[in-house]
């Protein structure tokens, strides 16, 4: 019985550590148009799979090589290079960001940006693991929205990215 416990204990315990040693990415796309894409195919610099571009929530866990990397955010899987062993041909200005190889667990945050041809968005990587984030604990992504920044000017605040311009005096209550 004990002998039985103790193996038991032990499968559990491997088991655990094998999950712990994957190393994993939850995508949000902020604010993301209707018009925006719902799918991309996010490319590790090796292989490519294909990650859905969720706006109300986290997307699935996807699971990524460990080690440095840059990630990049694709429309289709890159083109393989004509030469056997050369890197696949990827566009450029194709979306970008990296990730050190010390990171275990991640968020990639995701925006739009009209202006990128390769594929509408800009990505960030959030470092998201338990070190960082203990339980029960938040993040909270600070988004204004426009070009004087809506919130800052219901609240009153000045705008800061651009001095010159006089703001309206604070409301009144």
């Amino acid at each position: 019985m004990r002998l039985s416990i103790l193996a038991l204990l032990l499968l559990s315990l491997a088991a655990q550590a094998a999950v712990s040693g994957a190393r994993t990415c939850r995508i949000l796309f902020l604010n993301g148009p209707d018009d925006g894409p719902e799918k991309l195919h996010l490319f590790d610099g090796t292989s490519s799979q294909e990650v859905e571009l969720t706006r109300m929530g986290f997307s699935p866990t996807y699971k990524i090589l460990p080690g440095d990397l840059t990630l990049m955010l694709l429309p289709k899987p890159p083109t393989p290079s004509p030469s056997a062993g050369a890197a696949p041909v990827i566009p450029p200005g194709a979306p970008k960001a990296t990730l050190a190889a010390t990171i275990s667990d991640f968020y990639l945050i995701v925006s739009s940006d009209p202006d990128n041809k390769v594929a509408p968005v800009k990505i960030q990587v959030v470092n998201a693991s338990a070190e960082n984030f203990k339980l029960g604990q938040m993040l909270w992504y600070n988004f204004i929205i426009g070009s004087g920044g809506i919130l800052p000017r219901i609240l009153g605040f000045p705008d800061f990215r651009h001095p010159e311009k006089k703001d309206p005096a604070p409301p009144t209550r």
